[in-house]
């Protein structure tokens, strides 16, 4: 499980609405009632889930998730406390995320790698 994109978004105040218990998980979407509130889990794919275990690929999952057309100064406001080893994780994450979005990200990428591996990329 992990933190939705949504709610990541509305950190950026990129999105409207209440989060708080919003969560993404592999597996059917579903909610229940707690005394805190209602807690939504959403169903995200195995490659989307992928994304949630480093800081680059959040900040993909949660770009993902605007408006193709919303994207350009997005991708600033997201990725403007990267370093360049979350520059680079976040060109490694192309395994897993689509063209569109790889490319509206390019002006981020390093020139040059240094990893010699890549974190999203499994055989398992």
């Amino acid at each position: 499980m992990a933190v939705h994109a949504k709610k990541i978004l509305g950190s950026f105040r990129l999105a409207n609405g209440n989060y708080d218990y919003t969560f993404a998980k592999n597996g059917s979407s579903s909610s229940f009632d707690t005394i805190e509130g209602r807690v939504f889990l959403k169903n995200q794919c195995a490659r989307k889930m992928k994304l949630y275990q480093q800081e680059a690929g959040r900040a993909a999952i949660t770009l993902w998730h605007l408006r193709k057309s919303w994207i350009d100064g997005a991708v600033d406001i997201v990725t403007a406390s990267f370093n360049r080893s979350d520059k680079e994780a976040l060109l490694l994450s192309a395994v897993l995320k689509p063209a569109w979005l790889t490319d509206k990200c390019s002006h981020r990428y390093p020139k040059r790698l240094i990893c010699v591996r890549n974190p999203f990329f499994s055989t398992d």
